[in-house]
């Protein structure tokens, strides 16, 4: 087994998606996170489509009424998928031309991201994001965690999990490090929730009070 995140929930409102994609890109920026956006008429259906997938980007071909943005917080991560659907559902677009053609159940489909190969600090980063759409967009957000960080808040336990699946793991630099003194490496995972907590509140609380 592997760590992946599962998620899925629906925007409390429509008209805050484009709040929730500025936000989520100023804070991808922030950390160097590539970002891809989708904005598509969410009053056309979608028709049967295929998926492209390029190096860079992912997209059903055709219309597919996503809006929002993907998040690509890490080259070992999974993608971050925080995009909508018509309906106001949380959508995979890895997935979303697979739905289209089949009867199979749009609304509250499961959304997943697989962290196990990338650093650390990822996977308590996008923890920390699912944490805060839960509490300003997507109240009825449901998380399922097989790192367990979303229940336990504990990264020391987190990091023993990743260590017993995959002994090898190579705790990578990322941009999270840039312009500090001390790497990542050298950080436990107490002060990496510390120093992720402290990048979140100042880019997030300080703009909603």
């Amino acid at each position: 087994m592997g760590i992946t995140i599962y998620y899925r929930g629906k925007i409390n409102q429509a008209d805050l998606v484009d709040r929730l994609t500025d936000e989520m890109e100023d804070f991808a920026h922030s950390l160097e996170w590539r970002t891809q956006h989708w904005k598509e008429d969410w009053s056309k259906k979608s028709p049967p489509g295929r998926l492209s997938q390029g190096r860079k980007s992912i997209r059903p071909s055709g219309h597919a009424s996503l809006h929002a943005i993907t998040l690509f917080p890490h080259k070992n991560c999974e993608l971050v998928s925080l995009i909508f659907d018509s309906n106001g559902y949380l959508a995979d677009a890895r997935v979303t031309a697979m739905q289209a053609q089949t009867v199979m159940k749009r609304d509250g489909s499961w959304v997943s991201t697989k962290t196990q190969f990338a650093p650390l600090e990822s996977h308590i980063t996008i923890v920390k994001l699912l944490q805060y759409l839960k509490k300003r967009y997507i109240a009825n957000l449901e998380v399922i965690d097989e790192g367990g960080y979303w229940e336990s808040r504990d990264a020391g336990q987190l990091k023993r999990r990743l260590d017993s699946i995959n002994s090898s793991l190579d705790l990578l630099e990322s941009p999270l490090s840039a312009s500090r003194p001390r790497t990542l490496k050298a950080m436990s995972p107490e002060e990496l929730v510390l120093m992720i907590e402290r990048i979140m509140k100042e880019k997030f609380e300080d703009d909603h009070g």
